[in-house]
């Protein structure tokens, strides 16, 4: 999400129309448990959380005519903020694959099917329905579904026969 927003988000920034643009996030942080089956095979839980936010401010300025045909000016101060948050927790298998040289390393292979909670957040101060940032704040959806699935391909290191750590 965070890098998503990054390169969609600070490349609108960068023009100087934007005032004291904020981006802000908690990379994906997870937990995973895991019970031994056979020595090739494990029952997995785990819950995943990640959030990003921007928020920025912006000086509108709008130019009317009046009946004569002079330029009316005014000047709008707005405030944005978007921000989601999302957390997952799965079941899932994996396939152990631990005849390696090294006998603490373990490859694996799998795959978790769960839930999928996501809560999206959007602000604006402004009073102008018709103005667009950079799109269409009002109406921006994410396509979430209820559900989430992954196939998970990482190495394990056991530390001890109770705790491992791993890289996916």
């Amino acid at each position: 999400g965070k890098f998503f927003a990054e390169r969609i988000v600070f490349n609108e920034f960068s023009s100087g129309q934007y005032e004291n643009p904020n981006l802000r996030g908690v990379a994906p942080l997870g937990l995973n448990l895991e019970y031994l089956l056979t020595d090739e095979f494990s029952f997995t839980l785990s819950a995943t959380y990640n959030s990003w936010f921007v928020e920025w401010n912006e000086t509108q300025t709008f130019t009317e005519f009046d009946e004569n045909g002079n330029p009316q000016y005014s000047v709008e101060e707005a405030y944005y903020k978007y921000s989601l948050q999302r957390l997952r927790i799965q079941v899932g298998m994996n396939y152990i694959y631990s005849d390696l040289e090294n006998e603490n390393l373990s490859l694996y292979g799998g795959f978790a099917i769960g839930t999928n909670s996501n809560s999206i957040s959007r602000i604006r101060s402004d009073n102008n329905p018709n103005y667009d940032p950079f799109f269409d704040f009002d109406s921006f959806r994410l396509i979430t579904l209820p559900v989430s699935a992954r196939v998970r391909l990482g190495a394990r290191y056991a530390l001890s026969d109770q705790f491992l750590i791993n890289m996916e």
